[in-house]
């Protein structure tokens, strides 16, 4: 009887972890895409762009999505069995197809980074800032929408 009502328990923790997920995903996108469209109209400034600190918030910021996507919010949960319901075989899948589309993103803008380098000038920081952001961003993007999907069904 025990071991019923923990699992149960367990199951609506897992529950109630994964519907907080899908909105923290979307919170820390939209401020994440925000703070990186300031940061990269004034990256062309030198003085601005070479600022230790935001260059390290920018770093410490695309490190955490970087961790989110690769290990999933299940390592921050205390109990392991809650952990593992929360990072089940679906959320294992939209991971998957999430970073699938980032990596095509950053195929995608990397061949359009060539191209406009034919014609104009590219610094390497502005050409690294926008792929990392854009990939990262899609990623979570698309990470976000599939396990809302998951979680509406």
């Amino acid at each position: 009887m025990r071991s019923e009502t923990l699992f149960t328990n367990s199951q609506a923790a897992a529950e109630q972890l994964g519907r907080g997920r899908v909105r923290s995903v979307a919170v820390i996108l939209l401020m994440y895409v925000f703070t990186q469209i300031e940061f990269a109209t004034k990256l062309a400034d030198p003085d601005w762009a070479t600022d230790i600190s935001r260059t390290t918030a920018w770093l410490v910021y695309s490190s955490i999505l970087v961790f989110l996507l690769m290990k999933g919010s299940a390592v921050l949960v205390g109990r392991q069995e809650v952990g593992q319901m929360l990072d089940d075989e679906i959320t294992k899948d939209n991971r998957s197809r999430a970073i699938t589309a980032g990596f095509w993103a950053v195929l995608t803008i990397s061949a359009g980074l060539f191209s406009y380098s034919a014609v104009a000038d590219l610094a390497v920081r502005s050409a690294t800032h926008l792929l990392l952001t854009t990939g990262l961003a899609v990623a979570s993007a698309r990470f976000g929408w599939l396990e809302w999907r998951a979680y509406a069904t």
